[in-house]
Formats: C-alpha cells, structure tokens, sequence
C-alpha cells in the first residue's frame, strides 16, 4: 500500500536530554564559610528519568548528588538544586570544588541517552586582604586647596 504523498513521516534519532546550570551559572569565587546554591535544569522529549549533581573537591574522588529521580511519571522538563555548606567541607584558601550535572531521559528503548553540562568551579578565596598605601620617597606633595577665605578682609570681597 503506497503512503500519502500529502504527509511525511521521518523518524528522528533521540538526542538526549538537554541540561545546564542555571545558578550560578559561571564560575565563583567564595568564601570556606558560604553557602552557595547550585541549581540544574534538564529538558527531553521523552522524559527526564534523573538528574544528578557531580562534586569533585580539590581533583579528588567524584561525588553524586541525586536532584531528581522519576518514580512512575517522568516531567519533560525538571529543575532542582542543591546549597554546598562549605563550612562542613573544611576548605582553606586556594582550595576549589568543581561540578557538573548530568540528565538521563526515559527512552524506553536500549540506547537511552545521559548528556552533562560544562564544568564549573567554585574558588576558595581568602577571607580579607590588607591594602596598604606605600612609603613615599623624599616629601611628599602639598597642595590641596582650601575651599574657604582667601586672607584678607571680608569686607574687601563684596
């Protein structure tokens, strides 16, 4: 039986979800006592079945935070977030956390896709700095006018 030449029908390969931090969305640079809230959206024709956070601290072993798991229906389109309390991961100045997250969709079938963001750091900086003006050599410049009365006689300047 020949199809309708009016309608076309063209099978599409899945093409994973998509997926990106939405906050901060840049690198940061913090302090080893904030709280800073990383927040991920994920998008996919098919459904997202997970999104996950990856934390690494200092290059070390990678950690997984799970966001969001589907339990019966899967949304189209999901964001969630986690707060870092940096206090608890007892980092010093210099250190840095990087991260990523990650979707997977609900492609029933057996080449389901998982995409992941770029990565991002969060840079540990020192909590104060001291600026200081230097020593100047020989005298220094005077100058700086007064904004008042320039001697004389009040009664001259009228």
């Amino acid at each position: 039986m020949a199809g309708s030449p009016q309608y076309t029908i063209a099978a599409l390969t899945d093409r994973g979800p998509g997926v990106s931090i939405t906050k901060p969305g840049r690198d940061t640079k913090v302090l080893a006592v904030d709280e800073v809230f990383i927040e991920a959206r994920a998008e996919d024709d098919y459904g997202i079945k997970q999104l996950e956070l990856v934390y690494s601290v200092n290059g070390g072993q990678q950690q997984t935070l799970p966001l969001y798991r589907a339990n019966t229906a899967a949304p189209k389109e999901i964001t969630a977030g986690h707060t870092f309390y940096l206090e608890e991961l007892n980092l010093k100045p210099g250190d840095f956390i990087s991260y990523f997250a990650r979707a997977a969709d609900t492609n029933p079938a057996a080449d389901s896709k998982s995409k992941t963001t770029d990565i991002y750091f969060l840079e540990i900086r020192p909590y104060g700095r001291e600026y200081r003006q230097a020593e100047q050599q020989g005298g220094g410049g005077g100058g700086g006018g007064g904004g008042g009365q320039q001697g004389g006689d009040p009664q001259q300047e009228l």
